[in-house]
């Protein structure tokens, strides 16, 4: 015998109790018993089996009823922005985006709701089908591929792009008692699978004016808008992490054999199944692992030279200093500044509080003179501060980096990874821009790092924390050739030390006059 599915009962409204009219006036409500969707709403955790090695019987977690789903819905009513972390198979799709979408087009009419998602197939092939498989219970609807549209003149549409101009001019009425013949209504976002989004959409985003802002995906790399969501800009999201333990509808016969293949730490577990981000960025030249590992753990001290490393900030980037004594390295300072010249003299500022003087700031201080890092260097040598010069796109000491850049940044990749470095109070946007520079070998062989503007579209900051402190960390050569002439604007030439040292404007040189 079939089973056939029953179609939806049709209830007055006038017959229900204040109660039940509040319940389904909320998106809870609205998805459990008006779209007849099985969102999860257990008031207690309570253990329903757990998931175990199937050979060695080793525990890897419980299984719980809960109400992790409907914590999420609630948020919505609210209003504002909601980002929500879930492991693979925890409904977001299904559940989450359905109710929230439809939710918002019933409860005000000629609302307004955007979908999109890293990928077209995202919102065409996975939301819209799950849109579209609640249509039997919205009479009067139209759906298509990318498009609803409903009675009460509210309209959804998805999409995917990359280009922000694509994605700016949606705005809502932030007017809670709009004229409903007159005025157009709210509007909500919803960003699915939204690790993988642009930084430039989430900018075209900001310029929106919504009133619901609803994030939703699995777990990828400790970078990014979704991320920053969860960790520093936690504070103006209401978050949510719906994990395997929490979804009793999961495959966890499935889970214990991808823990069991790939362990319980493997980045890949960790996302999909304990809906946890991993730990750094994939192909990152240095792991974050080996960083917490070296600030948990740190080495013997290794005396060794003491030198200093500054990175000159171009707009709103920072200008930074870092100090490395033998093995151990700290950020002393950094600050934003648009005015190169005031910037200039605020690193004198630095200099003086360091106890560093002009000569000291030549023998030990070095700058990156890539950008604007050349006419601050210049300016600061008119001044008398002589720092010495490194330039990033300069060719490396050795033959297996491309540049000066990619060599400061392999070389201090090592150190950490042997766990030979004493971070001193690096703080976590250090570490995450130390963590999140990728690192990569092309056909030639030689090792590179990515550009600042290629981390900027993955919604990297500019790395000058990190550039500072692996310049620090970069040890001078054993032999380091003086021009005798000198290079202006750069350290004393050796014809100025053997005067600085005599004591004398003049001194004779052997030969000098010789006919």
């Amino acid at each position: 015998m079939t089973a056939t599915a029953q179609a939806p009962q049709k209830i007055a409204i006038a017959s229900l109790s204040a109660e039940q009219k509040r319940l389904l006036g909320s998106f809870y409500g609205f998805g459990r018993f008006f779209l007849g969707l099985p969102i999860m709403d257990a008031p207690e955790e309570r253990k329903v089996g757990e998931c175990r090695d199937p050979v060695t019987n080793e525990h890897y977690y419980d299984v719980v009823e809960n109400d992790r789903q409907k914590q999420v819905l609630d948020s919505l009513d609210l209003g504002g922005k909601v980002s929500a972390r879930t492991c693979n198979g925890a409904g977001k799709t299904t559940m989450l985006i359905p109710t929230a979408v439809l939710g918002f087009m019933t409860f005000y009419p000629r609302a307004k709701v955007v979908i999109t998602s890293g990928v077209e197939r995202q919102v065409r092939a996975q939301v819209f089908p799950a849109l579209k498989a609640c249509q039997r219970r919205l009479e009067g609807w139209d759906f298509t591929d990318t498009q609803i549209t409903a009675p009460n003149g509210s309209v959804a549409i998805g999409f995917a792009t990359n280009d922000g101009g694509r994605f700016e001019g949606w705005h809502g009425n932030k007017d809670p008692f709009y004229n409903l013949l007159q005025h157009d209504g709210p509007l909500l976002i919803v960003v699915d699978e939204a690790k993988s989004v642009k930084p430039q959409i989430f900018e075209a985003i900001d310029r929106c004016t919504y009133q619901s802002l609803l994030l939703t995906s699995s777990c990828g790399g400790s970078s990014g808008e979704f991320y920053n969501s969860h960790t520093k800009n936690a504070r103006f999201w209401r978050t949510h992490q719906i994990a395997s333990r929490h979804c009793p509808h999961a495959d966890h016969k499935k889970n214990a054999e991808l823990i069991n293949k790939r362990g319980k730490d493997d980045r890949l577990v960790r996302s999909k199944v304990f809906a946890e981000f991993m730990g750094g960025v994939e192909g990152a030249c240095i792991q974050r692992g080996w960083v917490e590992r070296c600030i948990a753990t740190p080495p013997p001290f290794s005396p060794g030279a003491h030198r200093f490393f500054c990175d000159f900030a171009a707009g709103g980037d920072e200008n930074t200093i870092a100090e490395a004594v033998g093995n151990r390295v700290r950020l002393v300072a950094a600050w934003r500044e648009r005015d190169t010249m005031r910037a200039c003299g605020q690193f004198i500022d630095q200099f003086n509080r360091l106890g560093l003087g002009q000569d000291a700031v030549a023998r030990m201080v070095r700058g990156d003179e890539g950008g604007l890092g050349k006419p601050m260097l210049d300016r600061m040598a008119e001044m008398g501060w002589r720092l010495g010069r490194e330039n990033n796109g300069a060719k490396a000491r050795r033959k297996d980096y491309k540049n000066r850049g990619a060599e400061m940044w392999w070389e201090a990749s090592k150190k950490f990874e042997l766990g030979r470095v004493i971070c001193e109070g690096l703080d976590d946007v250090t570490i995450a821009q130390l963590t999140a520079r990728v690192g990569f070998a092309p056909s030639t062989g030689v090792l590179e790092v990515e550009s600042k503007e290629d981390m900027r579209e993955r919604g990297e900051d500019s790395p000058d924390r990190a550039d500072a402190i692996v310049g620090a960390l970069d040890e001078p050569p054993a032999f380091e050739p003086v021009p005798f002439a000198g290079v202006p604007g750069h350290n004393l030439s050796l014809l100025d030390r053997m005067l600085e040292e005599r004591g004398h404007d003049q001194i004779e040189i052997p030969g000098a006059y010789a006919g």
